[in-house]
């Protein structure tokens, strides 16, 4: 019956590792890092430039393709628009601090007035366009990037580890399942985005073909935490002896002290 319960919480605990690996992934695929990879791509194989407008003032188009700083400023709030639109956050962008920049750190010439109104006029286009919290899918978006949920598979991960180990009494074995089921979870995260990618460049013609750079972009925030996960949960599970044996040695140490307790209260 313990076997069959260990087994049963190992199970539990894979699944649990995959939603948690795949959690991170989701909050990868539109952090500002990633934001910022796919304007890089689009700069160089979709034309950014022309189809925002950009190209038309020289200026600002220079300040895109040679300033990382306001690169990295504007991938952060184009995330941050994505997550407000979204209800993913319920913070406005601070579209201001995008046009201080400019004003500050440039030699753009801005009109202060001219900057107010953009980004009142920028922050009344959002919120129009923000979806509203009854419409379909919010829901879910809300509980994919919500850290409740990204705790909870941490929790119910922890739970089967401390269950497995108890029922097994044993802490390496506890330890050890841990480590390759963490690595299985990543290779399964890592061989899907891998799959998925192979299948669109397989089948995509035309102009889905071209949007292959920007699906490996989004898609890769999966792979890089599968293959994190396959590298731990491989150190994990070769060190378990050792980690099992701190255990151990912190559980005598502690065993000691409250012996030694006991005996002083009894003299």
């Amino acid at each position: 019956m313990k076997k069959l319960l260990s087994g049963f919480l190992t199970i539990v605990m894979f699944i649990s590792l995959i939603g948690t690996l795949a959690l991170i992934g989701v909050r990868g695929a539109i952090s500002s890092g990633s934001i910022e990879k796919i304007i890089d791509t689009m700069i160089e194989d979709y034309n950014f430039m022309e189809i925002t407008g950009i190209a038309e003032e020289e200026e600002l188009e220079e300040l895109m393709e040679e300033d990382k700083e306001f690169k990295k400023l504007f991938s952060a709030t184009i995330a941050d628009t994505l997550k407000y639109s979204a209800r993913i956050s319920d913070e406005m962008p601070d579209y201001e601090k995008l046009f201080e920049y400019i004003e500050e750190e440039t030699d753009i010439e801005v009109d202060k007035e001219e900057i107010e109104t953009a980004v009142e006029e920028l922050e009344e286009k959002i919120e129009s366009e923000r979806l509203s919290e009854d419409e379909e899918g919010v829901e879910v978006v809300q509980t994919l990037f919500s850290a409740s949920s990204l705790i909870s598979g941490i929790v119910v991960v922890v739970l089967s580890l401390v269950g497995i180990c108890v029922l097994t009494k044993d802490v390496k074995k506890g330890v050890k399942r841990l480590g390759c089921s963490a690595a299985a979870a990543g290779l399964a995260l890592y061989g899907l985005s891998t799959l998925i990618i192979s299948f669109i460049s397989q089948e995509a013609t035309g102009p889905d073909a071209e949007m292959l750079g920007l699906v490996e972009v989004m898609l890769s925030p999966f792979g890089t935490v599968g293959v994190i996960s396959i590298i731990l949960g491989i150190v994990i599970a070769i060190l378990s002896p050792k980690i099992a044996q701190t255990f151990a040695s912190i559980d005598h140490s502690n065993q000691a002290i409250e012996n030694l307790d006991n005996s002083v209260i009894k003299k």
